[in-house]
C-alpha cells in the first residue's frame, strides 16, 4: 500500500463551512483516479462535561439531512481566530449550553472520514463545567440544552440517543478519560 500523487486539483465550491476539491490522483501501479473529491473542512471541536451530579450536558438540535432531531456533545467548527482547540472547546460549550468549563482534558483526535476528510474531531472532557449564563447562539443554530444521567446516555447508546457515531465514540472516548468506563 502507499500513497497516491495528486496530479491536479480543481476548487468545486469553497465558503466557510467547507471546501469541496476535484482531484486527479495516480495510484502507485500508474492506475489514475478521476475526479477524486475530497471535503475540506475546519478541525471539529466536541466536549464531554460531566457534572457533579452525574448529568452529561447535551445539546438536543434538528439535524436536517437526517430529517431528524439528535442528542449531541456540545461542540463546532475551529474558527480561524482560535488560537487553539481547548479556545474552541471552551468557546462553543459556553455560546451552546451557558456553561463553563474547568478544567479540560484532551481526550484525543480522530479523523470523521479519512477516505474523504482532511479534518480532525477534537475531544475534550471536563469534570468542572458550571452553569454561568443562558446561551448564545449563532444565527442559524436552534438547539436546546439537555441534562441527561450519565447511566441514561449510556444505556440510550444503542437506541439511538445519541445517532452520530461521531458523537458516540465521543463520548466512548470522554467517558474512558474520566474513569467511568474501561475498554
Amino acid at each position: 500500500v502507499k500513497p497516491w500523487t495528486t496530479l491536479d486539483t480543481t476548487t468545486i465550491h469553497k465558503d466557510r463551512w467547507i471546501d469541496l476539491k476535484a482531484e486527479r490522483c495516480q495510484k502507485a501501479d500508474g492506475t489514475l483516479i478521476e475526479p477524486y473529491y475530497v471535503l475540506h473542512y475546519p478541525d471539529w471541536v466536541h466536549v464531554l462535561a460531566v457534572l457533579p451530579d452525574d448529568r452529561i450536558v447535551l445539546v438536543r438540535q434538528y439535524r436536517h439531512a437526517a430529517r431528524a432531531i439528535a442528542h449531541e456533545l456540545p461542540g463546532g467548527m475551529m474558527d480561524p481566530t482560535d488560537a487553539s482547540a481547548d479556545v474552541t472547546a471552551r468557546r462553543e460549550l459556553l455560546e451552546e449550553t451557558g456553561y463553563r468549563a474547568g478544567a479540560l482534558t484532551r481526550v484525543g483526535a480522530h479523523s470523521p472520514n479519512p477516505a474523504t476528510h482532511t479534518n480532525q474531531i477534537i475531544t475534550y472532557w471536563t469534570p468542572e463545567a458550571v452553569k454561568v449564563a443562558e446561551p448564545k447562539l449563532e444565527a442559524g443554530e436552534t438547539l436546546s440544552v439537555v441534562l441527561m444521567p450519565v447511566a441514561d446516555v449510556l444505556a440510550g447508546l444503542t437506541t439511538g440517543i445519541v445517532a452520530q457515531s461521531m458523537q458516540v465514540s465521543c463520548i466512548l472516548l470522554g467517558l474512558r478519560a474520566a474513569g467511568r468506563i474501561s475498554f
